[in-house]
């Protein structure tokens, strides 16, 4: 399959997600099942654990030869420094990385989601996908959202080209 492919396949999964709602803070039958991805129990934040779930779901069983290059983990930090060793953190975007964004109040990446598509003549705007979110984009919410968000790496947010790490064969 090609890259375009992957990536097409990998948003159509987060689709069919978006909508779902947390029944507890950072807990609930679907929100568990994202942080059971990562290794972790109810209660934790996970935006990371998100993608970790449908990532893993999405290439482990379509697609035998590929397998999802990302960490599963639920920490944006180990993404970022995963994606830094692996050549795959970028300043621009394209449709389909994650985005990382960078809080510094506490020095580092903290919110991560995916890019699926660019707002037309609106810089740094983003159509995304992301979960434990709101509606007005918080990164601690209730909700998996497709939403606007401004992504800027100049504020030290960052993309994550995981497609490229994918060890095509």
């Amino acid at each position: 399959m090609t890259k375009e492919g992957l990536i097409a396949q990998f948003i159509a999964a987060c689709h069919c997600f978006v909508g779902v709602k947390e029944e507890r803070p950072n807990g609930g039958q679907m929100v568990d099942l994202f942080l059971k991805a990562t290794g972790l129990g109810t209660g934790y934040p996970w935006c990371a654990a998100f993608l970790a779930y449908v990532g893993k779901l999405t290439f482990s069983v379509d697609q035998p030869k590929t397998k999802w290059p990302v960490p599963l983990t639920a920490a944006c930090l180990q993404i970022g420094n995963w994606a830094k060793k692996e050549g795959v953190l970028k300043e621009d975007c394209e449709v389909g990385d994650l985005f990382l964004l960078h809080y510094p109040s506490l020095k580092r990446f903290a919110h991560v989601g995916v890019v699926i598509a660019k707002v037309p003549d609106k810089p740094h705007r983003y159509v995304v996908i992301d979960g434990n979110t709101s509606t007005t984009g918080s990164r601690e919410g209730w909700v998996v959202a497709k939403q606007e968000r401004t992504i800027n790496p100049s504020a030290g947010h960052r993309f994550v080209r995981w497609v490229d790490a994918m060890q095509l064969t």
